[in-house]
């Protein structure tokens, strides 16, 4: 139930499940069977050593909190056979800490050691059991006490008076006492009265004095000595303190907390005093004293052992290893499992150097006590962290309260340190901003127009140079290729070349190579902009092309929105990004209070876990709400919220910044008084920009499921998130019926400038590609904005349905206004609507002649527009458009708005065949019809296409195209001559070009050269194949120059001597132009084709000297004198001729022809050269033979005639030789 209490204060109502565990900070006495195991090593030391004789002074040691004062209570709970005398001391920091007389303060520490603890030993019993202590305490004397002590005074008082005023005392007297009477039986219990009341005072007085020296020994530990100050308490009272014992029956004495006050003298005296105690013949029984002590209490190890008997060291029960286990056990114990987080109390206890189970069950108390006072939906981690805190540091959480102290300082400078975070955000943008601005800056250049600036100063600075010098030669024109600059970028001194006048040639110059300038390209660069090198200027008009600095604006904004988003971080996520340790300041040095501010455990919204809630505002819901919001908590979206404005009221600004604000009831409050809170809205509206999963699922479940304020829901989101339809398109996994919702409630509801953002998110490509656009909407009363984000978003849709009666007045608007992309189906559909023939089987054949042909005005324009578009998307993309007209497929061709390529692809697509070229006037498609076999072959075209060239030759393409067998033979009914269009020149250009072409094949070649009418004088024909060569040859293309000569001799072999032989009466005539060499004169002089005349001629002009040499043109030449006619040769030629031949007939031969124009002596040397026998015609008495024929015969009749012979008769034994008498 709940429960009010005055002021207001609310109570959390109670859960009936949760225990709220009472467990004493006291030491505990185990009795669970499994604790009491635990420690049974400890209780079994303790009872040996108490037990064993001579072992009297027992030493338990550990830590603080190790459970030594557990095992001592479980001891105590299980052996009853003893008796136990507790000793537990107080603190005395007062007099421990002062400085001073060091001395005198630790005598002063010890006296008030001993008082207190004979105070503990002393006022551990009644005075009764000690009568005869010296020792006066206060008694507490109870009203009956003191009633019966008044009865009885009053009744003594009037027994003495009846005893001695009414004779009594003589009727006791025995000499008065008569038999014959009865005892009076009142003055025996006067008597009585009075006897014992003189008693009782007797044995006071006695008491009294015995005890004589202690004046006062009051309650609060105040003892006055008598008659020595200086003696030691417990020498001085050494007697009480055995008396005591002697009178009790304690035989244990427990001493704690002794080691608190660092002093081992006590120890000292303790041990004398339990010596004194154990030797005393008074105390019969042996005394224990069980000390509780920390280990680090003597740090001599001599010193311990000196103290004690026996020492029992504690392992201690509880550590920050095992402290979460201890933990985990209450939080089971108080029914709380699972409410507060496993990681986090195995952190918590982790962290805490100096825990003990004393401290732990505090904490824990208390946080049950603030878990009850406090609202539901707090953080539970959180509050019990700030509840350690709270013990840990219990004055800085006093401060705390004050908004003062340690923690209270880094709690509060939250703004500094998002400063810090912030700082280098605004660094970025600055950054980023100077960047648009150099690009914003830098003039629109192109590339190479930026390298001219710089190419221009390296002229202006090097006046001289020519070229430049980057281990070769580089022309100024060869400067802005890449390579190069890149390599003059970097040059440090920029060498050049340059001319001079020439020393040894008037009017010529020298070039001087590799001339060192001393100017770096850094120099040319400072002299054009100081501020920027090319490479930065470079990359700013890079930049500009690229669109960079929208994409840096872009940056800016995501920038901004982080900026936005950090300033609305809670610590936690502070620290994640910045280091912690330079802001701890007091909290340095622990490691707990670093881990809890780390993981957001304490946190900017302390005052929720020290503070309660007044439920005057808002509703426990509301508050509970805002809680999670400065907590940064989600809560549902759904989530019922009551006083609104009341929360967004105590809200600042900067919650609204946070995606915890996220909730349905807010934005549709915010909504309806939007103009108040207007920041507020828009605010939450930038979160939900952020792109987060849990801003994505807000927008998809407002739209979803609210409807009322949806119009300004979408057109603010659009404004504010430019990539709301990037997420739509891209990001989500929507269906396209939801997608097409989306893009309908965007264009109902969003401005359109803002849609118009959305281009970087393609939302027009959406749109393009949905052919059923037009009826999305589906209401005529959005056709304007329609329209607009059309013209707007220059839409060009892909694909569109059939226009019906609704949507006709888009249609019309779509197809006037063009915002249909040209594609094959669009034209179709727009030719279609556009006439009301029936055309669409010829648009398919050939398309463009009949959009032509049919007058569709709109479509023609935008086709003529964007006629590369038209021609690659529609002609080239309809299989059977291959039929379009001449005379419209050369009007796209001679369109210079159309793409080569793209007419490339159009003259292969076509099948028609160019009948004139010359109606083409772009060369290089004239080139490709001739290369695609698209014109028709006459010599006209190919003069057309020939002629375009600069050097007028003949290209590889025309070539295939002459190689072409129709082609060629179409060509060759046709003889190339001179008319009205073609000079003579042009014709005579053309033909050479014809003949010297030797890439024709030789069957195009013959039939091509056949329709020359030109002969070749001086024509080039070396790159000729052999077998062109003869059919020039053959065919009498080609005359005799010396030009034509020196070609074949060069590269055709023996083909100059066939065109000798085909001219031989010109080449005799102009013999001297020609160069022969011994062959060719070999290969003349044994050709059939040349004449004997011409041979004739030919030996005529053959010089001596080569006949002499040659042994084989020799030999010829005597072969063919010596049957030819006379022509006169000079001696020694005569003489080459007889030694190069071999055959004796020929040359007697020719002996007898010039035997009358040489000596005798000449005669005699040739004839000799004939051999032996011929030899013995000048010898004495010789008479050699001879065979008888006309040679010998003229030859001996011509000797015999010069007298060189006797004479030759017939042999008469041998009649067919010949006998020559010598005349010697």
């Amino acid at each position: 139930m709940n429960t009010t209490f005055p002021y207001g204060f609310f109570i959390k109502e109670k859960i009936d499940t949760e225990v709220l565990s009472i467990s004493s900070l006291a030491p505990k006495v185990l009795i669970d069977k499994n604790d009491i195991e635990k420690i049974q090593p400890y209780l079994d030391s303790l009872n040996k050593t108490i037990n064993q004789k001579g072992i009297t002074n027992i030493a338990l040691t550990g830590g603080y909190g190790s459970g030594k004062s557990t095992i001592i209570k479980t001891f105590q709970n299980i052996n009853h056979q003893h008796q136990y005398l507790n000793i537990s001391l107080a603190s005395f920091n007062d007099i421990a800490d002062e400085e001073g007389n060091r001395k005198a303060k630790k005598e002063e520490l010890e006296r008030l050691l001993e008082v207190s603890i004979l105070q503990q030993i002393f006022y551990h019993v009644k005075p009764s059991e000690i009568p005869d202590s010296r020792f006066k305490r206060i008694i507490n004397v109870t009203d009956d006490r003191i009633l019966s002590i008044a009865i009885g005074l009053i009744f003594w008082v009037l027994s003495t008076i009846i005893l001695f005023k009414f004779d009594y005392i003589n009727k006791i007297n025995p000499t008065t006492w008569n038999q014959k009477f009865f005892i009076d039986w009142i003055a025996i219990i006067v008597v009585v009265l009075f006897v014992t009341g003189i008693g009782l005072f007797a044995k006071s007085v006695i008491r009294l004095f015995s005890n004589s020296k202690i004046n006062k020994f009051n309650i609060k530990g105040e003892l006055e000595l008598g008659d020595n100050l200086d003696k030691s308490v417990f020498n001085e009272h050494i007697e009480e303190i055995i008396y005591f014992f002697e009178r009790t029956k304690y035989d244990v004495v427990i001493i704690e907390d002794l080691d608190r006050f660092e002093s081992t003298d006590i120890f000292t005296k303790l041990r004398e005093i339990n010596i004194l105690l154990n030797n005393t013949k008074l105390i019969t029984r042996e005394i224990n004293f069980l000390y509780a002590i920390k280990d680090e209490m003597f740090n001599d190890n001599k010193e311990r052992v000196k103290f004690f008997e026996y020492i029992i060291p504690v392992i201690p029960f509880i550590n920050p290893s095992n402290a979460g286990d201890q933990l985990t056990k209450m939080i089971n114990e108080a029914n709380l499992k699972g409410i507060l987080s496993k990681d986090f109390t195995e952190d918590v206890v982790t962290f805490i150097d100096d825990i003990d189970m004393r401290l732990l069950i505090n904490i824990f108390h208390e946080y049950q006590l603030y878990r009850k006072n406090l609202i539901n939906d707090i953080d539970q981690d959180c509050l019990f962290a700030i509840i350690t805190y709270k013990n840990l540091f219990p004055s800085d959480f006093g401060e705390l309260q004050k908004r003062k102290g340690n923690l209270y300082d880094f709690l509060s400078k939250k703004t500094d340190y998002i400063e810090s975070l912030t700082e280098s955000i605004d660094k970025k943008i600055q950054n980023k901003n100077i960047e648009i601005n150099k690009i914003a800056n830098e003039a629109n250049y192109k590339i190479d127009e930026l390298k001219a600036i710089y190419v221009n100063n390296i002229h202006q600075q090097i006046p001289g140079a020519t070229s430049l010098y980057f281990d070769e030669i580089v022309l100024f024109s060869e400067i802005f290729d890449k390579d190069i600059f890149d390599k003059i970028k970097i040059c440090e001194n920029i060498c050049y070349n340059y001319y001079t006048p020439s020393y040894h040639y008037r009017g010529l110059h020298d070039l001087n190579i590799n001339k060192e300038s001393g100017i770096a390209f850094s120099d040319i660069e400072n002299s054009i902009n100081s501020k920027y090198s090319f490479s930065e200027r470079e990359k700013f008009i890079e930049d500009k092309k690229n669109n960079t600095s929208e994409n840096l604006k872009k940056e800016i904004e995501k920038l901004k929105i982080d900026k936005i988003e950090i300033q609305s971080w809670n610590l936690k996520k502070i620290f994640e990004e910045i280091n912690i340790d330079k802001y701890l300041n007091g909290f340095s040095e622990n490691e707990l209070i670093r881990n809890l501010l780390l993981n957001g455990y304490i946190n900017e919204n302390y005052n929720d876990y020290i503070s309660l809630f007044h439920e005057i505002n808002l509703t426990k819901d509301d508050y509970s709400f805002e809680r999670k919001i400065k907590s940064g908590l989600y809560s549902p979206f759904e989530y019922n919220l009551t006083k609104i404005e009341n929360l967004i009221k105590r809200m600042p600004e900067k919650y609204f910044n946070r995606d915890t604000i996220l909730n349905f009831d807010i934005v549709d409050f915010l909504a309806e008084i939007h103009d108040k809170y207007n920041e507020k809205y828009n605010s939450i509206i930038e979160i939900l920009g952020n792109e987060k999963k849990k801003s994505i699922q807000f927008i998809e479940n407002y739209i979803e499921n609210r409807k009322d304020n949806l119009e300004l829901f979408i057109k603010s989101l659009c404004h504010s998130w430019k990539g709301f339809w990037h997420h739509v398109m891209i990001e989500s996994d929507f269906t396209t019926e939801k997608t097409n919702y989306y893009l309908e409630i965007i264009i109902k509801h969003a401005d359109i400038e803002d849609i118009i953002v959305f281009k970087n998110s393609n939302v027009e490509g959406y749109i393009e590609r949905l052919p059923n656009f037009l009826s999305v909407l589906n209401d005529n009363h959005y056709d304007e904005k329609i329209k607009k984000l059309l013209e707007s978003l220059d839409i060009k849709f892909k694909y569109l349905d059939q226009p019906t009666e609704n949507t006709r007045d888009l249609f019309n608007y779509v197809y006037e206004n063009n915002h249909y992309e040209i594609n094959v189906e669009n034209i179709i559909l727009m030719a279609n609507n556009a006439t009301l023939d029936e055309i669409e089987d010829d648009l398919l054949k050939a398309n463009y002649t009949t959009i032509l042909i049919n007058g569709c005005t709109n479509l023609v324009e935008y086709i003529e527009a964007n006629i590369n578009e038209y021609v690659k998307n529609v002609l080239l993309k309809i299989p059977e458009n291959n039929s379009e007209s001449e005379e419209f497929t050369i009007k796209l061709l001679n369109n210079q708005i159309l793409k080569n390529e793209t007419k490339f692809n159009l003259i292969k697509k076509q099948t028609i065949r160019f009948s004139d070229l010359s109606k083409i006037k772009d060369n290089v498609i004239r080139e490709n019809l001739v290369e695609n076999n698209k014109v028709f072959p006459n010599w006209e075209n190919i003069f057309i296409y020939y002629d375009q060239f600069e050097n007028s030759e003949f290209t590889s393409i025309l070539i295939n195209f002459l190689n072409n067998e129709p082609n060629y033979k179409a060509l060759s009914k046709e003889k190339i001559e001179k008319n009205n269009q073609r000079l003579e020149n042009f014709i005579k250009d053309f033909t050479i070009k014809l003949i010297t072409c030797n890439e024709l094949n030789y069957d195009s070649y013959i039939a091509l050269v056949s329709c020359t009418t030109y002969n070749c004088n001086n024509v080039t024909i070396e790159n000729l194949s052999y077998d062109k060569a003869e059919f020039l040859l053959n065919s009498k293309k080609l005359v005799l120059t010396v030009a034509n000569f020196n070609q074949l001799k060069e590269k055709f072999p023996t083909l100059h001597i066939v065109l000798i032989e085909r001219n031989q009466d010109l080449f005799l005539t102009k013999f001297e132009d020609y160069t022969l060499d011994n062959e060719d004169i070999l290969i003349l002089l044994n050709s059939a084709e040349i004449i004997s005349k011409n041979k004739i001629e030919l030996i005529k002009k053959i010089d001596d000297e080569i006949i002499i040499e040659d042994k084989e043109i020799g030999k010829i030449i005597c072969n063919f004198l010596a049957v030819s006619s006379y022509i006169p040769l000079e001696y020694n030629v005569l003489e080459s001729l007889f030694r190069h031949s071999n055959s004796i007939e020929n040359r007697i031969k020719l002996l007898n022809k010039h035997i009358d124009k040489i000596s005798n002596t000449e005669i005699q040397i040739l004839i000799e050269m004939l051999g032996s026998t011929y030899k013995e015609i000048f010898r004495k008495q010789c008479k050699p033979k001879f065979s008888n024929t006309p040679f010998h015969t003229e030859l001996f009749e011509k000797l015999k005639s010069k007298n060189l012979i006797i004479k030759q008769e017939l042999d008469k034994k041998e009649i067919d030789k010949i006998k020559v008498f010598a005349k010697y």
